[in-house]
């Protein structure tokens, strides 16, 4: 220490002219650093130092100037003055003080120190962990990219070298932390609990990590996890595989002329494999989404009849080519429909069949349906016999032995597995025969989020038609931006959803072409905001993803739906379907009402220069018009006079005949849990009839006509109709009192009274004590009693059968707000909230 500076004062008046720093030896301060001890000085003059007060002032008549000392080094000095002379109490009492007074400011020191340490150790390591996962990027495309193998084992070394200075520099850092603890873990309690607790994660995180490596040793010896591994390759394998199908194919059709035979015959083989490639993905992929518990059924009434005829158009051509005889039988006491998912039962038999017909070099080919007479023992359980069919193969083939038989139901294992075999395949057919009976296991997600730009394409098509490309897979985009110039279409490509959203925003597109699998947000999530946007929800959207979700996405408001990979004849209808879109500036809606004065103020609520509303009486009326014409939404009433709402919705799932489209249930029957889960299945929403559902309805046909939706005769802008919230009393069921805090205070300033709980059980309780309460605002994820289950006790009062319940969450998945509809929500509002849509939420439900 050279120079030692004034730091603070106490009850000193600070004058012009005096040094507020001294050199080691000048000065008395500078003495006593300098010679390590205390001085004393005694008669001072007048002007050397005074104390003032309001009443007076007065001269110290002694000072005392200590250093303070921590292990032979001078830490500071203390100057202090007193009215009388210091005693040998005072003395001793000031020569310990300067002891702790060095001890604590050396410790405050040091802790300074040892946090830049710290902080320093563990931005190293975080820099350590990102060069780790660089380093295992680069073995992985090592691995794929055989041809640059030189040089990127180049940068591996490089990479190497440059981690393991790191690793050597870190070690020597948190050695010499290590010694700096030592020092001070007598002295810094805090800081050794701190420590402790460093100590006890990291000995946390490698029991974690030991238990990961078992688990992966694990994984890596059983099939069935390799196969739950395949399931989420599906984005990878496809992704590259719809480029290269999508151009092989072009270049197969050869439309430009420019290509040989020879060159046109290449690329029809590279087509063909490609296809082949794809069978052979999706048959793999299809096992791991069932092994995984991710493969989704659509339960719908499936015909057995239809079933078999479908099966022998595909096979008898087979059979004639293998010189075979096909046969198929069903008896007459079997049920002529069942409850299945189609798709998955043709599969299975298919499977089956496929094998029969690969074993067998003569006779016959046999399959017979029939109900069995004893119950069928299954792996989880058996199935009674007036509650099932059975499906049975027989053929006159080779057979199999009783070891065989024990293999050729498992992933990848076949009855000859020789290099010599006769018989080709995967060893995957029989193994889907049995897996969709196995209970579904926990499915897992990964989320990679990766920075990618925004594309624009000049050329010089119509800027009106701006389609918006919202798609991460770069070579697909430029497919579609050359498909969408080709039809006409000036084309914008956004390679992630918040770059699309703002594009959105900024160009309002004529269409948009949205990728469910995009690398910042989700598909469904930007799906989401442009259809529950007023400004945005017209703007038709078609998805195209590697996910097989038309059901939902139609449901979400999509006008149509792809699954990669995508043909080119198909991208050439999907915009001939958005053409045709836009081109229709008048929609039509298919109402079905049986009662004259409902139907004439739907149709006044509903009326617009952009819709024709076609109005019906009876169910046989309505399905005889959608059996002759395409309808954009109809809207559909349960209680007819002819048939059921229930029997008309049958009738379209069953008749191939019928164009289908949107429905939406109007209706104002009492639904039970039952009738729901059948209208979830069939409809697109589901409006019981009261006070609130004329907004409802506006909002509903607004999104599956694509059309801005206006509420007549009600305020929903936020700066009108305020008074309608004066005197309402709301209750806030929210356990984050942050959140809980934020909302009573945008809704008090409104002048509407507030009442909270913290869980549903307190719900409850405000409910009985405040009968007055006009709306609840519920929060889904609490302690002690969820949203859902208060929402379903709220409703089984009758008093409170009718209360407007708007429910509240934060995790906005798909089918979160049909689960809160379900429980006896009244609408539903995604966290964070969106305050100019509360509002107009609240206005919706407080009017009339």
């Amino acid at each position: 220490m050279k120079v030692l500076h004034l730091t603070a004062s106490y009850a000193h008046t600070r004058r012009k002219g005096i040094k507020t720093h001294f050199k080691v030896g000048e000065g008395i301060i500078g003495q006593a650093a300098f010679e390590k001890k205390q001085f004393i000085v005694t008669d001072l003059p007048d002007d050397y130092m005074r104390v003032d007060s309001m009443l007076g002032d007065s001269v110290p008549n002694n000072i005392l100037v200590a250093p303070f000392i921590y292990e032979d080094n001078v830490i500071g000095v203390i100057e202090l003055g007193t009215l009388y002379e210091f005693g040998q109490r005072e003395l001793d009492f000031m020569k310990k003080a300067m002891e702790s007074l060095a001890i604590a400011f050396f410790m405050a020191q040091a802790r300074g120190k040892m946090q830049e340490l710290l902080e320093q150790s563990q931005r190293q390591t975080e820099e350590l962990q990102v060069s780790e996962e660089e380093l295992q990027a680069t073995n992985e495309e090592l691995q794929s990219q055989q041809e640059e193998l030189r040089v990127a084992n180049e940068e591996l070394q490089s990479q190497t070298n440059a981690l393991r200075a790191s690793e050597t520099k870190l070690k020597a850092q948190q050695t010499e932390l290590e010694k700096t603890n030592l020092q001070l873990e007598k002295q810094a309690v805090d800081l050794i609990e701190q420590q402790h607790a460093v100590d006890y994660q990291n000995k946390v995180l490698k029991e974690a990590q030991h238990e990961l490596e078992q688990k992966a040793e694990e994984l890596a010896l059983a099939s069935k996890y390799k196969s739950e591994f395949l399931a989420n390759m599906s984005h990878e394998l496809r992704t590259p595989l719809n480029s290269l199908l999508i151009l092989s194919r072009i270049l197969a059709d050869n439309q430009e002329g420019n290509l040989t035979d020879e060159q046109v015959e290449m690329a029809s083989i590279v087509y063909n494999s490609g296809n082949d490639l794809l069978s052979l993905i999706n048959e793999i992929l299809d096992l791991a989404k069932i092994e995984s518990g991710k493969m989704v059924f659509n339960v719908e009434t499936v015909s057995i009849a239809d079933v078999m005829k479908s099966l022998q158009l595909q096979f008898t051509h087979v059979a004639e080519e293998k010189g075979l005889e096909y046969h198929h039988a069903i008896d007459d006491n079997v049920h002529a429909t069942i409850q299945t998912d189609r798709k998955r039962v043709e599969q299975i038999i298919k499977n089956i069949l496929s094998n029969a017909f690969k074993f067998t070099e003569k006779g016959t080919v046999d399959m017979h349906v029939f109900c069995p007479k004893h119950p069928i023992p299954l792996p989880h359980g058996e199935l009674a016999t007036g509650e099932s069919i059975a499906i049975q193969v027989s053929d006159t083939g080779i057979g199999m032995t009783a070891e065989q038989k024990k293999i050729v139901f498992e992933a990848f294992q076949q009855a000859d597995g020789s290099t010599s075999r006769k018989y080709g395949g995967t060893g995957l057919g029989l193994k889907h025969v049995l897996t969709p009976l196995s209970p579904p296991a926990n499915p897992s997600k990964k989320t990679e989020v990766q920075k990618l730009k925004v594309l624009h394409t000049e050329n010089q098509e119509d800027e009106s038609k701006i389609v918006l490309i919202i798609e991460d897979d770069p070579n697909f985009a430029k497919i579609l931006d050359k498909m969408a110039r080709k039809k006409g279409f000036q084309a914008w490509n956004a390679m992630n959803g918040k770059a699309g959203l703002k594009l959105v925003n900024d160009f309002n597109p004529v269409a948009i072409i949205l990728d469910l699998n995009l690398p910042d947000i989700s598909g469904w999530e930007i799906l989401d905001t442009l259809k529950t946007n007023p400004d945005t929800r017209h703007i038709p959207v078609h998805i195209m993803s590697v996910e097989d979700e038309t059901i939902a996405a139609y449901q979400q408001g999509a006008i149509g739906y792809l699954t990669k990979p995508v043909k080119p004849e198909e991208l050439d209808m999907a915009f001939q379907r958005i053409e045709q879109f836009i081109s229709k500036k008048v929609k039509t809606l298919l109402l079905v009402e049986d009662d004259p004065a409902l139907r004439r103020s739907v149709n006044i609520l509903l009326k617009g220069d952009d819709v024709q509303i076609v109005e019906v009486d009876l169910g046989q009326k309505a399905l005889t018009l959608l059996r002759s014409q395409k309808y954009d939404c109809m809207v559909l009433d349960l209680n007819l006079p002819d048939i059921s709402g229930f029997e008309v919705l049958d009738i379209i799932n069953q008749d191939k005949t019928i164009i289908t489209c949107p429905i939406i249930i109007y209706t104002g029957k009492e639904l039970t849990q039952a009738e729901n889960e059948k209208l979830t299945q069939y409809t697109n929403s589901v409006i019981l009839k009261g006070a609130k559902s004329p907004e409802r309805l506006i909002d509903e046909t607004a999104l599956f006509l694509h059309r801005v939706a206006t509420v007549p005769n009600i305020p929903l802008s936020s700066s009108t109709g305020d008074e309608i919230f004066y005197n309402k009393t709301i209750l806030i069921v929210d356990d984050d009192m942050r959140n809980a805090f934020s909302l009573s205070k945008l809704l008090s300033d409104k002048g509407i009274h507030v009442e909270m709980a913290t869980n549903g059980k307190q719900a409850l309780e405000k409910l009985d004590e405040k009968p007055d309460i006009d709306l609840v605002l519920m929060d889904v994820m609490m302690p002690l009693m969820d949203g859902y289950e208060a929402m379903r006790r709220i409703r089984q009062q009758s008093r409170l059968k009718n209360l407007p319940i708007i429910a509240l969450t934060a995790k906005a998945m798909i089918g979160d707000r049909e689960k809160c509809i379900e429980a006896g929500a009244n609408d539903y509002l995604p966290k964070p909230i969106n305050i100019d849509r509360l509002f107009s939420t609240l206005r919706i439900w407080f009017y009339g």
